[in-house]
């Protein structure tokens, strides 16, 4: 067998196995792109869910969404809660408050979103609350860090940028 024949035989098997190479390289980039607009919806569609809930003043829909025990991190405390009555206490008295102030909707904007892995995500997200009228009442920054569960997620670390009772009115700096 001439020495030619066999390096292009070589050649061709070589440019194969690369094009088979490119082929799954880009399949797995679709699939992980796809993975990363998948996370995104559910993220978003989760905190919505989660708001949804609270407005309502249903805290076990809202705060059954959270991991047990749960770590609430707020500028001057932290707090974990082992069991979902403490969270609703909580969160009854911070709903009262707003509700208080005129709060009647709120509008969720993802400030930012990383995948850490396939199963958990950090979210920062800004919640702009709005009054009746629809005009802007205040804002708070929050982030999440998400454990994915199935199709949907959980809460496992809630971290405020600003007390649940500060208020911030519409051009004020918020901190964090």
């Amino acid at each position: 067998m001439p020495l030619g024949d066999l390096g292009v035989g070589k050649t061709r098997r070589y440019k194969k196995k690369m094009r088979l190479r490119e082929t799954a390289a880009v399949q797995d980039l679709t699939c992980r792109v796809e993975d990363r607009a998948d996370h995104h919806q559910t993220a978003r569609a989760f905190l919505e869910d989660l708001t949804a809930a609270f407005l309502a003043g249903d805290f076990e829909g809202c705060f059954g969404r959270y991991e047990e025990p749960v770590l609430l991190v707020a500028p001057h405390q932290s707090y974990v809660f082992n069991d979902p009555t403490q969270l609703h206490a909580q969160a009854k008295v911070v709903r009262a408050h707003f509700m208080a102030r005129g709060l009647s909707d709120m509008r969720l904007d993802i400030l930012r979103e990383q995948n850490l892995g396939r199963e958990i995500v950090l979210v920062d997200a800004n919640w702009i609350y709005l009054n009746q009228a629809g005009r802007e009442i205040g804002r708070r920054t929050a982030t999440y860090l998400l454990r994915r569960f199935g199709n949907s997620f959980q809460v496992a670390t809630h971290i405020m940028h600003t007390d649940a009772h500060e208020h911030h009115r519409p051009g004020q700096r918020i901190p964090g």
